[in-house]
């Protein structure tokens, strides 16, 4: 809905500019922004997408600097908020365990924990050589905590197996 109008020089003389209020969460949006009208309703991107009246490839060629042909949108079934991602890639709620561990996250958790214990295995401190990122609340329980670097630990690889077995075991 138009919230108000004012006046803007442009060049040597004055155009008017519009506001609009999203008729569905009442975000602000000036004209220069994309605005979706349906009927005699006005939204903001996300809520047109939301409500179905735009597309995935209309959402994300008008948020942010992106480009349908790299990015694409979908509503998370769980929270109701909406997620952009590359094409090639899996939404948040489609992947497993296997796709987190290939996840640009994961390895970045994996480098920061090394350089926190300086490349030294926390059991042995043996220095070097082939390295494990031990994730101390299991990668399969505790999801929240995937990318938490204090929930990892640097192993070597025979300390690793060891902390493995032991956790089995129930130690």
């Amino acid at each position: 809905m138009l919230s108000h109008v004012i006046k803007i020089k442009n060049g040597d003389h004055l155009e008017d500019y519009a506001f609009y209020n999203c008729d569905s969460c009442n975000e602000l949006m000036e004209c220069a922004w994309p605005i979706f009208r349906q009927k005699e309703s006005d939204y903001c991107p996300s809520c047109a997408f939301k409500l179905n009246i735009i597309t995935s490839e209309s959402f994300v060629n008008n948020v942010g600097g992106f480009s349908s042909s790299m990015f694409k949108a979908a509503i998370n079934p769980d929270s109701g908020e909406i997620e952009i991602c590359p094409l090639k890639s899996k939404f948040s709620w489609d992947k497993n365990d296997k796709d987190d561990r290939s996840d640009f996250r994961y390895k970045e958790w994996r480098t920061s924990v090394f350089k926190r214990d300086k490349y030294t295995c926390q059991h042995c401190h043996g220095i070097g050589g082939e390295l494990n990122a031990h994730h101390i609340k299991l990668f399969s329980k505790f999801k929240k905590l995937r990318y938490a670097i204090n929930n990892g630990l640097t192993l070597c690889i025979e300390c690793h197996k060891e902390e493995h077995k032991r956790i089995r075991v129930g130690d």
